[in-house]
């Protein structure tokens, strides 16, 4: 096989990959928000869509190798060009999403200063039953807060 032509029985695979990688990569990225989110493990770090998307960039890079190793085929480097640059940009997408701005704390708009009075609220214990922090007015009591991807 030369590098200028690819072969006749083989010339189809490229097209198939440039269609379908790109789909995968933007399968892998919805799903993560409409279904996958839904699972703490799976909402920390996306065991499944990770895995996904970059199998969907893999597959369109090796499409457009293919392509852009053939002669001529202006339409389909062009094709291939845009069909890279989709998926790498998607791909680019999910990853900053996933890794830096989930992992963003909230801005401290309204924080009460330290040692004041903490403002009155009301929570369902494990129980279901109203606990309000009026209830525990002249005891001790310590307050976590945390930080969850809830």
């Amino acid at each position: 096989m030369n590098n200028e032509t690819l072969p006749a029985t083989s010339s189809r695979w490229p097209t198939h990959a440039l269609w379908f990688g790109p789909l995968l990569t933007l399968a892998g990225a919805l799903s993560y928000f409409l279904y996958f989110v839904q699972f703490p493990i799976l909402r920390d770090f996306p065991l499944f869509n990770l895995p996904v998307v970059l199998l969907g960039l893999l597959l369109t890079s090796a499409g457009a190798w293919r392509i852009f190793r053939a002669r001529g085929r202006w339409l389909g480097k062009a094709f291939a060009s845009a069909s890279c640059l989709f998926s790498l940009a998607l791909t680019g997408l999910f990853s900053f999403y996933i890794f830096f701005l989930s992992y963003q704390m909230p801005g401290t708009t309204a924080v009460p200063e330290l040692h004041s009075a903490a403002p009155g609220f009301a929570l369902a214990d494990q129980n279901g039953k109203q606990v309000q922090l009026s209830d525990y007015l002249g005891s001790k009591l310590l307050l976590v807060f945390y930080r969850g991807h809830w």
